[in-house]
């Protein structure tokens, strides 16, 4: 029964945070194994994302590009990242109401371009939790995972 229980509340607890990439233009693959990034804007669209919540996502997407080896302090690709949507419930919501409460998320137009500045990418990524688990952090952290996933190929 424990165990049951246990692999309900995991089930849950995994589908809980979720995200989805649509990719208008893939970034080209031949270009894939030369393709480092050295530049990341990241500008918020909407008043409602806080400038703390823009430079967690900016630092944990030059954490994810280091780890993969194709973040680059020279000259490299530019990413920009526009947030054009983005809603955080309060911790008393999320305490009292849990997924009644709505959905923790952020919205966010990705463009990829070359040193020359020709768009060699561009994606719409979005990242929600609706769990009652989890803070302003997870969802950075998160988003940051799927932008990386769409500017090293495996998304498209």
């Amino acid at each position: 029964m424990t165990k049951t229980l246990g692999v309900v509340f995991f089930s849950a607890l995994l589908s809980a945070c979720s995200s989805s990439t649509k990719i208008s233009q893939a970034i080209d693959v031949h270009n894939q194994a030369q393709l480092k990034y050295g530049t990341i804007e990241l500008k918020s669209i909407t008043p409602d994302a806080p400038e703390h919540f823009s430079q967690a996502v900016k630092s944990y997407l030059k954490l994810e590009l280091r780890s993969r080896g194709i973040y680059t302090e020279e000259d490299g690709s530019t990413v920009t990242v526009n947030i054009i949507d983005y809603r955080m419930r309060s911790g008393f919501s999320r305490a009292m109401f849990g997924v009644l409460a709505g959905k923790d998320g952020v919205y966010s137009e990705v463009t990829v371009m070359d040193q020359n500045g020709k768009v060699i990418g561009k994606s719409n990524v979005s990242s929600f939790n609706v769990m009652a688990i989890g803070d302003m952090q997870d969802i950075a952290r998160m988003h940051a995972e799927e932008i990386a996933e769409f500017l090293v190929g495996k998304k498209g």
